[in-house]
């Protein structure tokens, strides 16, 4: 079976990969430098605090931010925002833990996404579907830890951290309380949730100018789309985007219902299954169109297997063909 995505696979020291990541991004991609841009940018800008906390707990997202300085330091990211709407979730029945995602952009994304795997000697391996020069994608690191994540249909806090340094400490911390803790410390900038499973449990972190809030699984799921869940979030939810809350309301609906559908022991399959499903009367989960260009298709699925150290993954909807396993060993 052909890989769905280009891999993008670099080894060393956290300094060297990201260097070695950087200049490939640039190279092959000289028109997308956004992100690492984006990065460089803001961890330049980054409280004095978030530096000492990866300082202690994770020096090798220092590193990272050094190599990238090299790279892209030299003018400023644009950080503006792309029509998506994604469906995210994490699961623990029985003995298992998945986490995944469906990916929900315009088509024309589909030509810059990438399989990363980092082989880092001083820090976790990371496994990630990413864009050209993006570091905390949508995917799994080797400490255990996964992350998937939305945008949300709210009006955003203009200040804070941004969401990409915040995730890449909350995997690097890769504990619940600790992310709770990191989440009261600085608010996150814009609109959107992290949902991250750690070893010991899974958290959704959602974010808007109504604040931050720690969502909690219900029964050992969580799941969440586009539309803010929290009620200090709520009020900040966008009426412009009303058309595209009641889909998000819909795809999270079908979300829920196959989360709970699930046997006890799920495997990968269970779970693409579930990703493809289809409503006859409105949004789907895994979502087609006539008009690729303005409307945005699942152009993604995943779904992190951590204790097999696997990241499955398909090009476009899941209904259409099967799951591709990329390993972290």
């Amino acid at each position: 079976m052909k890989a769905p995505f280009p891999l993008g696979e670099f080894s060393g020291t956290a300094y060297d990969c990201a260097r070695q990541f950087a200049l490939w991004s640039v190279a092959h991609f000289p028109d997308y430098q956004d992100y690492g841009r984006m990065l460089v940018e803001e961890s330049r800008n980054a409280p004095k605090e978030y530096l000492d906390i990866c300082r202690r707990e994770a020096p090798f997202l220092l590193e990272f931010f050094r190599a990238f300085n090299e790279v892209f330091g030299s003018s400023k990211g644009n950080s503006e925002a792309r029509q998506e709407g994604c469906s995210s979730f994490a699961c623990r029945k029985a003995k298992t833990r998945f986490a995944g995602q469906n990916k929900d952009t315009l088509a024309d994304r589909l030509p810059y996404m990438l399989m990363l795997h980092l082989c880092l000697t001083d820090g976790p391996q990371i496994l990630t579907l990413a864009y050209p020069g993006e570091l905390l994608g949508y995917g799994m690191w080797s400490n255990g830890a996964s992350i998937f994540r939305n945008a949300l249909y709210a009006e955003g806090l203009q200040t804070g951290l941004h969401f990409h340094l915040f995730g890449l400490l909350a995997m690097a911390l890769n504990d619940v309380g600790k992310i709770a803790e990191l989440a009261k410390r600085f608010p996150i900038r814009g609109a959107g949730n992290l949902l991250i499973s750690c070893c010991d449990a899974d958290v959704d972190v959602e974010f808007s100018a109504g604040g931050t809030a720690v969502l909690s699984p219900n029964d050992g799921l969580l799941a969440h789309t586009n539309h803010p869940l929290v009620a200090t979030t709520i009020p900040f939810a966008l009426p412009a985007k009303e058309r595209q809350r009641q889909g998000s309301v819909q795809r999270l609906e079908q979300l829920q219902e196959g989360l709970r559908n699930l046997t006890e022991n799920p495997d990968a399959e269970a779970f693409r299954k579930m990703l493809s499903h289809h409503n006859p009367n409105g949004e789907s989960l895994c979502r087609h169109t006539d008009d690729e260009k303005t409307v945005p298709i699942t152009t993604a699925s995943l779904l992190a297997d951590s204790a097999a150290g696997i990241l499955y993954a398909t090009k476009r909807q899941p209904c259409l063909q099967p799951f591709f396993p990329y390993s972290l060993s």
